[in-house]
């Protein structure tokens, strides 16, 4: 009568397939992992690009609706110069409050269009400042007086047009998002002659 041996273990062959097995799942699940992290990463940049857009036209609608007023010809209260924006208000969204003026300052830059905030004239508060970086450039347009036409100059920083258009361009100059319109009077207040 013969035996049969009993067998104790894998052979080399089974070991190895066994590896080859694991290496391939382990390979898969790491991959659908990553897949899921930069998807992830990639739905925060959006969510904070969308951010930024959202605080960009809540800051400047209301700086411009509330832009402040010249007292004197020499109070520069509205500057236009090339793709740069400047103005005082008084905003009533924060950072802007009712009582103090702002100094808010629109411009290009190397890393994307930003608006800063400032206190103007020894006021209080915290500097704010909003990066768009989807943006490469800023057009912004001017209405001098109702019933007048658009234009993209404005020469004269001590009085305020009657209505502002910006527009946000991508780095092909197309339009990154809509323009943001604002009227800088309320509807029935007199108008400054052109």
């Amino acid at each position: 009568m013969t035996r049969r041996r009993t067998r104790r273990g894998f052979t080399l062959l089974e070991v190895l397939v066994a590896l080859v097995v694991t290496a391939m799942v382990v390979t898969l699940s790491y991959g659908a992992a990553q897949a899921g992290f930069d998807t992830e990463a990639r739905l925060a940049e959006r969510r904070a690009a969308a951010d930024a857009l959202t605080a960009w036209r809540a800051l400047l609608g209301d700086a411009i609706r509330h832009v402040e007023r010249g007292v004197a010809d020499d109070d520069a209260v509205f500057v236009l110069a090339a793709d740069t924006l400047r103005l005082l208000t008084r905003g009533v969204v924060p950072p802007h409050g009712t009582g103090e003026r702002w100094l808010v300052t629109l411009a290009p830059t190397t890393e994307g269009v930003r608006l800063t905030a400032s206190p103007a004239e020894g006021a209080t508060g915290d500097v704010v400042s909003v990066l768009v970086r989807e943006a490469r450039g800023v057009s912004v347009r001017v209405l001098p007086y109702a019933g007048g036409a658009w234009t993209d100059a404005w020469p004269r920083a001590s009085a305020v047009p009657a209505a502002v258009s910006v527009q946000l361009r991508d780095a092909a100059g197309g339009e990154l998002a809509p323009a943001l319109l604002a009227h800088t009077r309320p509807a029935g207040e007199a108008e400054e002659s052109p």
